[in-house]
């Protein structure tokens, strides 16, 4: 499967759509930023109904509130926050807690509980 699908394009930019197993992402797009689990001052209904397609969060934050073990009770993130569509989160802190080689890149992944 073709996780990025190509729109249109222009000189050097472009327009797609992100395939993730919690939906479709258009690209480009604003992505609100969730701070130990959620957007401050907007509940998941708000956010959908500003047309967000995806929270970005912060893997470090998320482990040192609310914690690995807490999100793990809840049945993963996205039901922690009550979010069904995509998450995006730096993924640099796993890795260097893990202690796995990154090469100088810092990679990133979208959550899939």
């Amino acid at each position: 499967m073709k996780i990025f699908k190509t729109i249109s394009k222009d000189k050097k930019s472009r327009t797609g759509i992100l395939k993730t197993p919690h939906g479709e992402i258009e690209t480009p797009v604003f992505m609100p930023v969730g701070t130990q689990g959620s957007v401050k001052a907007l509940s998941p209904d708000d956010l959908k109904d500003i047309g967000a397609q995806i929270i970005l969060g912060n893997t470090y934050h998320l482990y040192l509130r609310p914690g690995e073990k807490l999100i793990k009770k809840m049945r993963g993130l996205h039901k922690f926050i009550n979010w069904d569509k995509p998450i995006f989160s730096s993924y640099e802190f796993i890795w260097k807690k893990i202690n796995c080689q990154t090469n100088g890149f810092f990679p990133c992944r979208l959550f899939h509980d």
